[in-house]
């Protein structure tokens, strides 16, 4: 026959564990949920910083020069005749951007490699800055003909024989600013057809 005191003294035992199983369980939820949720938050914080990372910038694309629309239709004609025309055009954009002060009037006319093109236009650039002009047109074209130079297969070459003159130079008043030198040469002009269009690939100053 078990005691009295005994089975008192286990129902009290039992009781206790039971209160201690329920104090646990409530305290261990709000930890584990916690632990949990930055568990949670740390993983989302790593893949959003890893995708953040991967992003990379967009390249943009160089501008290109617009194509004149006022070329002649004798200087677009894809022809001996029409390769003279267009050279005597380019100059005439020459004299121009020296009259005028005018810059960006060689480039479109030439290939993204023809570095001929883009000096004469800086020489020109180099004289009108500031506002200054030349007080009438320095390039004299004395003789444009088809050349015998050897040249890349594909290409046109042009001698062109030259005279710039000595013009004088006037600022944004019109005020005297100097004259340009006097210069005497032949320059080698090769061009290429560009789909329906004569572009410059090169320019040589001969002499």
């Amino acid at each position: 026959m078990s005691s009295p005191i005994t089975r008192h003294a286990v129902g009290r035992y039992a009781v206790g564990l039971a209160a201690v199983a329920l104090v646990g369980a409530c305290s261990s939820g709000p930890s584990a949920a916690t632990a949990t949720s930055g568990a949670t938050a740390a993983t989302s914080a790593r893949s959003t910083a890893g995708a953040t990372a991967t992003v990379r910038p967009t390249a943009t694309a160089a501008a290109t020069p617009t194509y004149p629309s006022d070329v002649p239709a004798a200087a677009q004609a894809n022809t001996p005749a029409g390769a003279l025309a267009f050279t005597r055009y380019f100059f005439g954009r020459l004299n121009a951007a020296y009259a005028t002060g005018q810059t960006g009037l060689l480039r479109p006319l030439g290939t993204a490699k023809c570095t001929g093109c883009g000096t004469l236009e800086d020489e020109a650039a180099a004289v009108t800055s500031g506002g200054r002009h030349t007080v009438s047109e320095p390039m004299l074209l004395r003789e444009v003909t088809a050349s015998n130079e050897p040249h890349i297969e594909g290409q046109t070459p042009v001698d062109v024989l030259f005279r710039l003159r000595a013009t004088k130079i006037v600022d944004s008043a019109g005020a005297a600013a100097g004259t340009l030198a006097e210069k005497n040469g032949i320059y080698l002009v090769s061009l290429l057809r560009d789909g329906v269009v004569w572009r410059v690939s090169s320019i040589t100053l001969m002499q």
